[in-house]
This record gives structure tokens, sequence and C-alpha cells, in this order.
């Protein structure tokens, strides 16, 4: 009776779990005579099943002798347990299996080693279950060199990375860790499995940096792994340059802040060496505030007018790849652009059509205040203002040739009178 009432269990069992099947998988508990128990629980894609409908199935050669589901929950443990009976009329064989995601509704092969069939034996127990596991997870991480010259390039290559895995045929990726703590990640990079420096480094400067790397195979599994990396203490040859140039050294007043001034250099037995320019601080300095390098370039940082000041000194500095230093200093010119200023249109039509409407003084905002006065052919004066603002032009001012006069102060705050003859012609 009581054999009769756990066949019953059995093909109650059975049944429940063969709903959710894959088709292919289907077991007949009354065609055997012998059975082993495993208390399991199913990792699948390196987390361990909480769902009740993956399902796990257990092979005697090419045949299924068992499929169960984690779907007993122990709330002492929080975890899913699968009771799964296996099936077989020998009292020996070899049992694989297979696991099911619901989640991503694929089977896949476990990775575990097949087991023996013993008949009414039991493998796991709640308290230690039997894992079922589809993916082996990498259980160490190598880099095959963390040593890299200091002074060489950004980009160097410093080692390859590589797995240990029992899943021999997985892939992995391999990246930096973030997080507190993983600062010098900062300083290099992965591409692909190998591992690059992002900066030139200096022994005296710091000798070792820590990185942590992890790597991840196909089915997410995981490891990481701190790594320290050294920097070889390389005596250097460096050429220090001999030599700093600057391609223009003036710059027209009036002009915009950040116009290019003039394109830094250096002469440099390192033909290969890269330089860095810098401004350089300090008493002294103070005409260096008004100019920026971006790069190799000198720019200005605000606009000049010659008659403030004509000239700047300034001091930049180079610096190459090995911290071989130059400085040097700079006069740069304001150039007087008076003349450029005090330009005028000879010939007046206004005729509204938007061209020599008025009497137009180039860049009259720059110019000191001046008086103008315009008069016509028979000596009349028509026009006077101390404060011009380009607006002299009437269709009522009648043709004819006219005569102006402008009175501004040079640069020593004499007085001077530009002449100019006008032409209006006015249809």
């Amino acid at each position: 009776m009581k054999k009769i009432i756990i066949t019953l269990l059995q093909l109650l069992c059975f049944t429940l779990i063969q709903a959710q099947a894959p088709t292919s998988w289907t077991v007949n508990p009354a065609d055997y005579s012998n059975s082993m128990v495993f208390t399991a629980v199913l990792n699948i894609e390196s987390v361990e099943s909480r769902n009740p409908e993956d399902l796990v199935v257990a092979f005697i050669g090419n045949e299924v002798r068992g499929i169960a589901a984690p779907n007993t929950y122990l709330s002492s443990k929080d975890r899913y347990v699968a009771n799964l009976i296996v099936y077989s009329n020998q009292s020996s064989g070899s049992i694989t299996f297979k696991v099911y995601n619901k989640t991503s509704n694929t089977v896949s092969d476990a990775v575990n080693e097949p087991v023996a069939f013993v008949a009414d034996a039991r493998i796991g127990l709640f308290d230690n279950p039997f894992i079922i596991k589809n993916n082996a997870i990498p259980t160490d991480l190598n880099l095959s060199a963390t040593k890299i010259d200091e002074a060489k390039p950004a980009g160097t290559l410093i080692g390859i990375l590589s797995a240990v895995d029992a899943d021999s045929a997985d892939n992995h990726t391999y990246s930096f860790l973030d997080g507190t703590g993983f600062a010098d990640n900062a300083f290099f990079e992965i591409r692909n499995n190998g591992l690059y420096s992002k900066q030139f480094f200096v022994f005296n400067e710091k000798s070792s940096y820590t990185i942590q790397i992890q790597a991840e195979d196909s089915r997410k599994g995981k490891i990481a792994k701190s790594f320290l990396i050294h920097i070889n203490d390389v005596l250097i040859e460096n050429s220090i340059p001999t030599e700093l140039n600057l391609s223009a050294a003036s710059i027209d007043e009036n002009k915009a802040a950040g116009t290019l001034i003039g394109t830094l250099s250096v002469i440099d037995a390192d033909s290969a060496d890269t330089h860095s320019y810098s401004l350089l601080e300090g008493a002294g300095f103070a005409d260096n505030a008004s100019f920026e390098i971006r790069t190799n370039e000198l720019y200005s940082k605000e606009v000049f007018k010659f008659k403030a000041k004509s000239t700047y000194t300034i001091q930049i500095q180079a610096e190459d790849a090995g911290h071989g230093k130059i400085a040097k200093s700079f006069a740069i010119t304001i150039n007087d652009k008076v003349d450029e200023v005090l330009a005028f249109n000879n010939l007046i039509t206004p005729n509204g059509d938007g061209y020599n409407d008025v009497l137009t003084i180039n860049n009259l905002q720059d110019l000191e205040e001046g008086l103008l006065t315009i008069y016509n052919n028979n000596g009349q004066l028509v026009y006077s203002t101390n404060k011009y603002q380009n607006d002299w032009g009437s269709a009522d001012i009648p043709s004819g040739v006219y005569y102006l006069y402008f009175k501004v102060k040079d640069r020593d705050d004499k007085e001077f009178v530009y002449k100019e003859v006008l032409r209006i012609i006015n249809n």
C-alpha cells in the first residue's frame, strides 16, 4: 500500500511538472523499478533560480529519466528547492542534466560532472542541497605583465588579460570596477583583452598603481581581481629644448578678445618629443594675464588700445615629455591703427537704398571726442556736432560739393584736423 501511495505521488508530481516542460521532456515513473532523489537548487546564468517555472531534466544516456522544478520554498533559507526523482531499471548508469530557463525560454546543458545512478540513494539535503548549474563561474583572472617603463607614451600596451574558466569555450569581457577606492583605474584603459596606459608615467612621481578589473563570461559569471601596476625606473636621456619661438608678436589695436597672435614652437634635438606651453606665473608677470595659450597658440584675452599701452611683456615656458623646460620673454606690440579708424566715404547718395546714405566714419566708437563741421561750396556752415553718430545724410540736402573738417586729438593729446571733400548726389 505504501509503494502505491508513493507511486501515485510521483505520478502527480510528474503531471504537474510535465505541463511546464518542453514537449520532448517526458518520463513515465511506472516504466521503472528503481529511483534515486536529488534535493537540488538550480543556478541558471550564474544566479540561483527563484522561478518555480524553471526546470531541470535528468538524462541517462539520451533518455529523460526525471524532471523537476524549484517549487519548494524554504523560508528559513530564503531559497527555492527542486525535488528531482531519477528513474531507472538498472542499478547503475551515468546521470547528466539540462536546465530550462523560463525567462529566456532557453535550454542549456548543465556543467556538473555526471553523477552515478544508485538505486534508493539521496543526494543533497535542504540544509545542503545539490547545486545544478549551467555555467562554471571563472575561478581566476590573469594579466600577462604588470610593469611599464616610465616615459612611455599614452596608449602603450602593458599586458593581456585572460580568465581561468572550466567552460573552455566561454568568451569573456573585461572591464574596470567603478567606485570608491578605484581612482587609479582612470590612468589605464582596456581594449578587448589588452590593458593599455592612458598617460605618461614618471617613476619619481608615483612608482605603482592599483587597479581593479572584472572578467564576465557569456552567462554573467564574474570574477574580480586587483593588480598592482609597477612603473619601471628608467634612466631617461632627454635633450632639453634649446630655443622657444613665437611666429608673430604684434596685434592691431581694437581687435576682439580671442584674436590669434602667433604660433609657438621649440628647437629640440629630440625630434619626436611633444611639448606643452604655458604662461609663467609669479611676481613681475602681470602682463601674462592679458593673454592665453591654447595648445601651441597665443591669443589675446582683451581689446588692446595703443594709446593706453603699446607693448606688453610676457613670459612663456615650453616643457617636453621628459620634463625638460625652457622659458623666454616676448614683447607683444600693439599696432597703432588710427589711420584705419579715420576713413570716410567721400560720396553720399541719401536716396534710402542702404548704400552711402549717410556720412560714415569707420570705427567711430574708438575715437576720442572730436568736433565735426561741414560747409557748403559757398562757405556756409550746414552741420556741426561734437558727438557724431554716423547719421548725417538726408534727401533735404542739396546735391553739390561740401567740405568736411574733423578736429580730434592725436596720440600725444595734440589737436589736429582731418579735412575731406564730400560730394552729395541727391535726386
